[in-house]
């Protein structure tokens, strides 16, 4: 993950990576990825690298969009019961962590 906190060089390239980028399309093999501080500059199999960019190489790596995982349990186990995973988790079972929670702490 690249951040507006990055704070080697100007440029970053990620380079020999395999690339998904969504789509539907074939996957990209050796991709490189030019990032100019924080923004992508150009994402392409033939980039010219400038001297002065970190490298990454990714090479059996695979690159792709950030993802975001949305089946997320927020409960499953009580905080007075730790040891109890809830099988099915239902609203109830996930609000009784956060009763928990503030009952106790």
């Amino acid at each position: 993950m690249v951040s507006t906190s990055y704070s080697g060089k100007h440029m970053l390239a990620l380079v020999n990576a395999k690339l998904i980028d969504g789509t539907g399309n074939k996957p990209v093999l050796n991709a490189s990825i030019l990032i100019n501080g924080a923004r992508f500059q150009n994402v392409s199999s033939q980039i010219a690298i400038p001297d002065d960019a970190d490298v990454i190489d990714l090479e059996h790596h695979t690159v792709l969009p950030g993802l975001i995982d949305c089946h997320v349990h927020l409960g499953g186990l009580t905080v007075n019961q730790p040891q109890k995973a809830i099988g099915r988790v239902s609203f109830m079972d996930m609000a009784s962590f956060f009763v928990d929670y503030f009952r106790d702490y």
